[in-house]
């Protein structure tokens, strides 16, 4: 068992990630295409996705660049990650990318469905367990709408150094869906293409809470009142 205190994800030894999930010090589970757990969950949702994203090569290609996430060496993809010595709470997802044995990249990823909407206490809170760890990149993904993925539905007070991004399910079914129409960017694997097509059945279904593009940020509709009765707006101001 081992003996060291986890202090850093990014730059420790994928023998020591091993070791540190065997002794408990980590708690996760392996992503899974068709997870065993209740269709509709959170849980399954954020296994579906990350799975995807594992055997998808140019679904993967894009999300990795859009979060400037290594596209080198070989990546894991775990969900319900936990790190007891640091907080209690559990992160739904994580992929670490791992080049000549090292973590040299990883990111975090907190996934709401329904009218969940993204929370900042709960991002704050695994702001600080990215900070904690060294993990530059921390992934929000709701039903929720935002114009660019750098921006977040919730004012959340980000450390130096760590990007946080959020997409909505709108956007990464619409990713999934541009990848199998007939051009150069489309999936060159049959078998892959099946893959997407098969994620984005389950994804555009009533049965996985994803209920695309009917939901703004918080606050929309106070702006869009004060638009319409034409009321002075600054940028400071946080409806934004």
């Amino acid at each position: 068992m081992i003996q060291k205190k986890l202090t850093k994800l990014v730059g420790l030894k994928k023998t020591d990630f091993d070791l540190f999930v065997e002794s408990g010090q980590i708690k996760l589970q392996q992503a899974k295409l068709i997870p065993t757990l209740k269709t509709g969950d959170e849980m399954a949702l954020t296994s579906i996705f990350l799975s995807t994203v594992r055997l998808v090569k140019e679904y993967r290609d894009g999300i990795f660049k859009s979060i400037k996430l290594s596209r080198a060496g070989k990546a894991y993809y775990y969900t319900e990650t936990c790190f007891p010595d640091i907080s209690s709470s559990r992160i739904d997802g994580l992929i670490i990318v791992v080049i000549k044995g090292i973590i040299a990249d990883a990111v975090f990823f907190e996934m709401k469905n329904k009218n969940n909407g993204i929370d900042q206490k709960q991002v704050e809170d695994y702001l600080s367990i990215s900070k904690s760890l060294k993990v530059n990149k921390l992934v929000t993904v709701s039903n929720e709408f935002v114009a660019d993925s750098t921006h977040s539905p919730v004012k959340a007070k980000v450390p130096r150094n760590i990007s946080l991004y959020h997409f909505s399910w709108t956007y990464l079914i619409t990713k999934g869906r541009l990848l199998l129409f007939k051009n150069d960017l489309r999936i060159q694997d049959d078998d892959q293409v099946e893959i997407m097509s098969e994620a984005l059945h389950y994804f555009e279904s009533s049965v996985s809470g994803i209920s695309g593009f009917i939901q703004m940020k918080a606050g929309w509709k106070e702006l869009a009142e004060c638009i319409r009765a034409q009321k002075a707006l600054k940028q400071s101001d946080p409806l934004y």
